[in-house]
């Protein structure tokens, strides 16, 4: 065989060559992806792409709105307090869920308002002297009566305001029944 003409050689291999031999699968490969703008022969000197968290992000964006609605139609079977099974959307526990958190905060936030209340009773009760030798027993007692009336399941809304401090001990301001002044908690005039 003449190896030095092409015409020959061409002769002698199989038509079906490039597709039987194991080292033409990357030639196949190469030609198959020659115009990729994802291969690089270069690639150190190609501009940087995205970073994986902004890829993510766009990700999330795109779809995050969708699997939401998705999620919160989704269908669970839920027990009642009967023993009862019923089907509900995954958006109304999710709901529930949420409304059952904020009544626990606000639970919490008016026990706090409670304890200080009771706070402020027994540390008036603790200097009853003084508040009584300064200001009388009658405002000591108004005062008193004021922050209980502040308590759940009492009368409400804030006791008279007798004495002569320009603040009661709940932080509001008193006049003296003297003065002719509105009383700003009661919004009587003591005229």
């Amino acid at each position: 065989m003449n190896y030095e003409d092409p015409i020959a050689v061409s002769h002698m291999i199989p038509a079906t060559w490039w597709l039987e031999h194991k080292s033409c699968k990357y030639i196949l490969s190469v030609l198959v992806h020659k115009n990729n703008k994802d291969i690089a022969t270069r690639p150190a000197q190609l501009p940087p792409g995205p970073t994986r968290n902004t890829v993510r992000e766009k990700t999330r964006s795109l779809i995050g709105s969708d699997r939401a609605t998705a999620k919160g139609n989704r269908r669970i079977e839920v027990v009642d307090e009967d023993g009862a099974t019923r089907t509900v959307r995954v958006g109304e526990v999710e709901a529930d869920a949420k409304r059952a958190q904020v009544d626990g905060m606000r639970s919490v936030i008016e026990k706090n308002k409670i304890d200080s209340i009771e706070r402020k009773i027994s540390i008036m009760q603790k200097l009853e002297e003084l508040y009584v030798g300064r200001h009388g027993r009658e405002w000591y007692e108004s005062q008193l009566l004021h922050l209980v009336n502040q308590l759940p399941g009492m009368l409400g809304g804030g006791g008279v305001d007798i004495g002569r401090g320009d603040r009661n001990i709940g932080g509001e301001a008193t006049t003296t029944p003297q003065s002719g002044v509105t009383n700003p908690a009661s919004g009587d005039s003591s005229e």
